[in-house]
């Protein structure tokens, strides 16, 4: 996908090429993860690729605060991910009637404590985590598996960007951006342009201005010379409420 042009600046639209990657990327890269307990180092070595994909696409330097990436594009981290296909992996189990898989998570609940490895053990934590039924009142009375994915993908999605939003609030950098534009699933109205290269490029400029990553002369700290002064009017320092609103 990306030799085939869903690459920074090159006219595609970063709407266009999230959407790819949730249709066609992320299932692949996390198919049969939630049969797993991953590990701290696990998480992370996933979240370096994902967080390197979303700034090629928005075409934004590796300086960028990392609650921006997903908040701007809507999507959540990939440990996120894992937890809500496990979750529901979970009750789809359950329902199935008389199965070994049932009958196995079943003797698990009762026999393994809170000190266990189990993977049993991992989703009695997650189920405490996001605030839903215990596992032995889901073992009790399975719910239907759609009202169950929504439950699952409402709760982890308030947990995530609630604390993404924290996060974002506590970045110097990222006090021009309004997270409350931002949404799990869709992304930041800044995207919303066309795919032509010239609007696409408009965007990113904005983009990176809303992170601070766009380079004015305030910002430098390099060379000899260095001088905050605008290089357009050559009177007022170069600061960004100076570079919207006068140059």
């Amino acid at each position: 996908l990306m030799g085939a042009g869903m690459y920074g600046l090159n006219g595609v639209n970063p709407k266009v090429s999230i959407a790819m990657i949730n249709t066609y990327v992320m299932p692949a890269v996390m198919h049969g993860l939630e049969t797993l307990r991953l590990t701290s180092s696990d998480y992370k070595e996933m979240a370096t690729y994902h967080q390197k994909l979303l700034r090629n696409i928005m075409h934004l330097p590796q300086a960028t605060a990392l609650p921006a990436l997903y908040l701007m594009t809507g999507s959540l981290p990939m440990e996120a991910i894992h937890h809500r296909n496990t979750l529901t992996f979970f009750v789809n189990m359950l329902n199935r009637k008389e199965s070994v898989e049932r009958e196995v998570i079943i003797r698990q609940l009762a026999m393994k404590n809170m000190d266990s490895n189990s993977w049993v053990i991992l989703v009695r934590e997650l189920l405490y985590k996001y605030q839903l039924p215990s596992a032995f009142q889901l073992a009790d009375n399975p719910p239907r598996k759609a009202a169950w994915k929504l439950r699952v993908k409402r709760a982890i999605n308030h947990h995530w960007y609630s604390k993404l939003k924290k996060e974002a609030s506590d970045k110097s950098t990222l006090k021009y951006l309004n997270t409350e534009a931002c949404e799990p699933g869709k992304v930041h109205p800044v995207w919303i342009c066309g795919s032509d290269a010239m609007d696409v490029t408009k965007a990113a400029t904005k983009a990176r201005m809303m992170v601070q990553r766009y380079g004015i002369a305030s910002n430098h700290s390099a060379g000899r010379n260095k001088s905050d002064t605008c290089p357009l009017c050559q009177k007022d320092p170069e600061t960004m409420p100076h570079f919207l609103l006068n140059c």
